[in-house]
């Protein structure tokens, strides 16, 4: 035997002399050898010390070979079981091999070097079968594996011409825009001038002519309301300059070594205005906490700022009143050195079906309303590269939470 380790075989026959004699020769020639009297005792052995072969007598009281061989082969059907049968019961011997029995021996036993052949048969018989398992558990593992790299590459390659896409459109946004707007800026300062110039003469004017109005309002309400309309203007100009900036920041293509650290609480106000309309439109319930002196983060923020808008659609998506809420918070985990962002809605939830699934590629529960299922597979892509980590709790009808981890720029203790 060339084991570095003997290996047990499990001896179970009624009679003592044939038990004690197959047992005697087993382990003189190398085997550790287990020995029970009847059936339930053997199976009992069986399963406390999951032998490496089982050698069974069929004809036993309490429970007899058959009964002992459907039980084992149900629990180990890797485990070889050698019958040991009378040579006026062959019939028996073929019940036991149709059963599962991997060979037999005749009793009695006139020469044990054909029980030890017959064990070191069924062993090494035992020992291909299981390695055939593990390889083709190996290549299966490999394949999935591989599957899920193309699919990940075919999403990766979906997601660079949808950017693409964006960035010409942010340019020609950009363009079509900015030009009126910068219109808007323009004139709204000069209006301003302009009425801050003419409102005393008009206030003169109103002095002299009791029930003096413009545009229909009493005159006393004019310079209130002029103020607050001339403000909206330049207000609304300013903020449609930054949301083109900041649509023109989140398309531009960066590479991923072009930060050396962001602020995230900076990626997290980024990615809300840029859904500030959709926000306002889906609830009235939306709030940020966001932490103070969070240390910047290792990685590339636009990149960031895309997983977080891809969270926050999918929690708007979730919701279903304006009443249920979405919060995203901002936090530092010193003892991992990781900031984390949280993004919680009260929406329907998910079960754990599609919870575990909800990171594959081309998954999804939206198909019908146009999703890809490439959302969650690009943004878990995006935050491995980053070194960190995507995590989702949930349960169906009571919301979800999803959990971004990344790393600091900087080690604790002021290391690179």
């Amino acid at each position: 035997m060339d084991h570095t380790a003997p290996q047990t075989v499990l001896v179970i026959d009624d009679e003592y002399y044939v038990r004690d004699s197959m047992a005697a020769y087993l382990e003189d020639v190398g085997y550790r050898v287990l020995a029970a009297e009847n059936g339930r005792e053997g199976l009992e052995v069986f399963r406390r010390e999951m032998p490496d072969v089982v050698l069974t007598d069929l004809r036993m009281p309490v429970l007899d070979g058959f009964g002992l061989l459907e039980a084992v082969r149900a629990e180990a059907p890797f485990t070889p079981i050698v019958v040991v049968s009378g040579l006026g019961a062959l019939d028996e011997a073929v019940r036991a091999l149709n059963l599962g029995a991997w060979d037999y021996v005749s009793k009695p036993i006139m020469n044990f070097e054909e029980l030890k052949i017959t064990l070191e048969r069924v062993l090494d018989r035992a020992r291909l079968l299981l390695e055939n398992r593990a390889y083709q558990q190996n290549l299966e593992k490999l394949v999935e594996e591989r599957t899920r790299q193309v699919q990940a590459s075919q999403s990766r390659l979906i997601q660079a011409h949808k950017m693409a896409s964006i960035g010409r459109l942010a340019s020609g946004v950009a363009h079509e825009i900015n030009n009126p707007n910068n219109y808007i800026a323009f004139n709204s300062d000069l209006l301003t001038e302009i009425w801050n110039e003419a409102l005393p003469v008009l206030a003169e004017y109103a002095g002299k002519h009791p029930g003096f109005t413009l545009g229909g309002l009493p005159f006393a309400e004019i310079p209130a309301t002029t103020a607050r309309l001339l403000n909206g203007l330049s207000d609304g100009s300013r903020r449609i300059s930054t949301i083109v900036s900041q649509l023109k920041q989140y398309a531009r293509p960066v590479s991923a070594a072009g930060e050396s650290g962001f602020c995230v609480n900076r990626a997290v106000a980024n990615a809300v205005a840029l859904l500030d309309h959709h926000i306002r439109r889906s609830t009235d319930a939306f709030s940020m906490d966001l932490a103070d002196e969070l240390p910047l983060v290792a990685g590339v923020s636009q990149q960031i700022e895309q997983v977080l808008i891809n969270l926050l659609t999918n929690a708007l998506q979730a919701i279903s009143s304006r009443q249920q809420a979405i919060c995203v918070s901002t936090g530092f985990d010193a003892q991992r050195n990781e900031v984390v962002i949280s993004v919680a809605d009260q929406g329907c939830g998910m079960s754990s079906e599609t919870l575990n699934r909800l990171k594959e590629p081309f998954f999804s529960t939206r198909h019908e309303d146009g999703g890809t299922g490439l959302g969650l597979s690009i943004s878990d892509s995006i935050i491995q590269e980053h070194g960190g980590t995507l995590t989702f709790e949930s349960e169906a009808g009571r919301g979800t939470r999803a959990v971004v981890r990344l790393k600091t720029a900087l080690k604790q203790g002021g290391g690179a």
